[in-house]
């Protein structure tokens, strides 16, 4: 019965031993934090985040554009959604369309105001086709514009310069400076 008393208490010692023992090591340790890829700041947490991104823009009951994306993140707080793989299609007033792509685009969507950027291009409804690397959307009035290198390329003749406005139509266009045309030559007859 000795035994068993003497055994029980050694038993009692170390399991208090054990518990003390782990209860110190654990307390010592510097906790681990995560840390987001946004930073701290809440505003630059997504609030969604999206496969096959698609939002439309309407006055009255008539589509002003639709833009679709590849992914994209929504980001309530800062009103802007980040978009990669852009397609964009701009309904004009008769009835034809015009498509925009580039690789990103920001949206800020209180305000309809985009920012598109990576292999950037235009194809209008009769076919002319703009590239740049970077071009801005202002919804308010309506204009696309970069200060960016740009080739316009209208059946056979190519247009560059830097610097470009223009309505989504582009039948209203302005390059600002460095303007070069080439043209090829069509049969004659």
């Amino acid at each position: 019965m000795k035994k068993e008393k003497v055994l029980k208490r050694i038993n009692i010692i170390c399991g208090v031993f054990i518990v003390a023992l782990l209860c110190t090591s654990c307390g010592g340790e510097e906790k681990i934090q995560p840390k987001l890829p946004v930073g701290d700041k809440i505003e630059n947490i997504p609030s969604y985040v999206m496969v096959g991104f698609k939002m439309e823009a309407t006055e009255g009951a008539k589509k002003k554009w639709e833009f679709e994306a590849k992914t994209a993140q929504v980001l309530e707080m800062k009103k802007k959604s980040y978009a990669q793989s852009v397609r964009i299609k701009y309904f004009q007033p008769d009835g034809k369309f015009s498509y925009l792509t580039g690789d990103r685009a920001i949206l800020s969507t209180d305000t309809n105001f985009m920012e598109i950027t990576g292999n950037v291009e235009l194809t209008g409804a009769d076919g002319v086709r703009m590239q740049t690397q970077k071009l801005f959307w202002d919804d308010k009035i309506k204009k696309l514009y970069t200060d960016a290198a740009v080739t316009i390329i209208r059946k056979n003749s190519t247009l560059s310069g830097v610097g470009f406005e223009s309505d989504i139509s582009m039948k209203n266009m302005i390059i600002k400076k460095g303007v070069k045309l080439r043209a090829e030559q069509l049969g004659t007859e």
